[in-house]
């Protein structure tokens, strides 16, 4: 279940609020990782990231390696007890300590980058509108979830209260596939001539 939350665009707060009576779950406590390692290896890297970069490295004729994928190494990794990989909230804690000496300690201690777009501002600015008008005049997902708690999410996002640009872009691709399946439904029943 943890790392279910930690995947999903909608977090399980957001999700309580609107989804009514679904109940809060605890995530499991005990030592996973090995696990969760061995599941992101086999579908995350392989199904998403690792195709990204070979598709955007081969359109600029650049042959990119993963040295850190080496089958050895990779090998001793998942062997290693999971005090080696985390402690606390910081990862990647013997990669940190064998790399200490070369990289200078703002690299070392910076968090995580990703490729993400700025979907939330996106949805403040230029997609307001747009966005205020799928979710909130006539919407179909107020069908499956509770109507005022989407304002309360809209609002709080266009007021900067917190960002929910990926809660809220996938309840517009939720709202765009209730739409579209409404009209193929309709279309299958118009009578055949």
């Amino acid at each position: 279940m943890a790392y279910d939350n930690w995947l999903a665009v909608v977090k399980p707060d957001v999700r309580r609020a609107l989804l009514t009576g679904e109940p809060a779950t605890a995530a499991p406590v005990d030592d996973v990782l090995r696990d969760l390692l061995r599941h992101n290896l086999t579908t995350y890297l392989p199904e998403d990231l690792l195709v990204k970069v070979d598709r955007m490295s081969m359109a600029h004729a650049l042959e990119v390696r993963s040295p850190l994928l080496d089958i050895d190494l990779l090998t001793y990794s998942l062997g290693l007890p999971a005090s080696q990989h985390v402690r606390g909230r910081r990862g990647k804690v013997l990669l940190r300590k064998a790399v200490a000496d070369l990289l200078p300690p703002e690299v070392l201690t910076r968090g995580k980058k990703g490729f993400g777009v700025p979907i939330g501002e996106w949805l403040r600015g230029d997609l307001s509108g747009w966005m205020q008008d799928q979710l909130t005049r006539s919407s179909r997902v107020t069908g499956y979830v509770d109507a005022t708690a989407l304002r309360a999410l809209v609002d709080a996002h266009l007021a900067r209260q917190r960002d929910y640009g990926s809660e809220l872009w996938a309840l517009l691709v939720l709202e765009a596939f209730l739409r579209r399946e409404a009209v193929h439904r309709d279309r299958d029943k118009e009578p055949a001539l």
